[in-house]
């Protein structure tokens, strides 16, 4: 287990070192590197010097590509890529919408958007979509290819969530690579209430379960919707007694410490990078990677930093950081990324970049 902020003041301490005419020689981390290899799971982040600019950087910290879209996105617009990275969405302040991007960053043909969109997210085969929208006061799961829709069931009822009610169903979850499925989950003033999975041949609710005061009131799912964790958000000062982490194909499930609150599994569905305290803006963030099996701290971040966002290696256990000086509150920050390996090894990516 290393503390991961050496890694870093070093590799700066050595860039600033470097003497200016070695751009002549070294090749740039913010070049244009071309269009992106065939099957290779990528990493994106936009490039500092091309608003409409982004490079993908594979999992061993080598940029390989660089797509450019058409029109760049405005400063509230986030590109929102498929797992491996060979398609993109944009999300417009947690509103998620068309069109479907390819691998190079082109539009695709639009596929029909439902009424009353709240969000899109991709799927773990990197194909599909799932899809929630509010109409006539229904929440609507439907799921998506690129140039067609199929609404799959209605899974709830309530207020329009723009009245600042509450009360509002969100996905989780959007499985495809197995049995295709969803996780929703109803939240009441942000804390989430219950869970449902949710079959996308048919529509029928394979799983329901409420969530008490004492047992969890945050969730989060891995990319095949197989495990759930109910955080405790203990390291709030309020929650349940413990972290659980369930796996629903077996009913099995894991404690955890009220202060660990689980931001996301791996690809391969063996660790958990948590927090020990609350992911706050404006601090620095604390990360500890779990193994799921055994408890054991794999790795820790403990720098001066603060998480922007993050990525799961597909099928793997590496972990991709972003991160910006707390100091920077921009909404399109300064970003830098850290690949982080399960034997405590970090490959600190070369260079500055933005938020994508």
């Amino acid at each position: 287990m290393k503390t991961l902020v050496v890694a870093l003041v070093l590799l700066l301490a050595a860039c600033e070192s470097q003497p200016s005419a070695a751009s002549s020689t070294t090749p740039s981390p913010l070049e244009d590197y071309g269009p992106p290899p065939a099957a290779a799971p990528l990493i994106y982040a936009r490039d500092s010097k091309h608003a409409g600019w982004y490079v993908g950087i594979d999992w061993t910290g080598k940029p390989r590509a660089t797509i450019k879209l058409a029109r760049p996105l405005d400063q509230f617009t986030n590109l929102v890529q498929s797992p491996d990275g060979s398609a993109f969405f944009s999300d417009d302040r947690g509103v998620s919408y068309g069109p479907i991007l390819d691998a190079l960053g082109r539009p695709q043909p639009t596929f029909p958007v439902p009424s009353g969109l709240r969000q899109i997210v991709w799927a773990d085969d990197n194909r599909h979509l799932c899809s929630m929208s509010f109409q006539n006061g229904n929440f609507v799961l439907s799921w998506q290819v690129s140039t067609y829709t199929q609404t799959v069931a209605v899974v709830g009822t309530g207020p329009n969530p723009e009245s600042g009610l509450g009360n509002a169903i969100g996905i989780v979850a959007c499985a495809f690579e197995t049995e295709p499925k969803a996780i929703v989950d109803r939240a009441r003033s942000l804390v989430a209430t219950e869970y449902s999975v949710i079959g996308l041949t048919d529509g029928r609710t394979l799983l329901h379960a409420s969530i008490g005061s004492g047992i969890g009131n945050d969730v989060v799912t891995s990319h095949d919707a197989r495990l759930i964790a109910l955080n405790s958000l203990g390291s709030t000062g309020q929650g349940a007694a413990h972290t659980t982490v369930i796996d629903l194909t077996t009913g099995s499930s894991t404690t955890f410490d009220p202060s660990v609150d689980i931001l996301a599994f791996s690809g391969d569905d063996r660790i958990a990078i948590a927090t020990p305290h609350a992911w706050t803006s404006g601090f620095p963030t604390k990360l500890d990677a779990i193994d799921l099996a055994t408890g054991r701290v794999l790795w820790r971040y403990d720098g001066a930093e603060e998480l922007v966002t993050y990525l799961a290696q597909p099928g793997g256990e590496d972990f991709a950081l972003m991160l910006k000086m707390v100091s920077d509150q921009a909404l399109r920050p300064t970003i830098h990324v850290l690949i982080e390996h399960p034997d405590g090894s970090a490959t600190v990516v070369p260079g500055a970049y933005v938020r994508p």
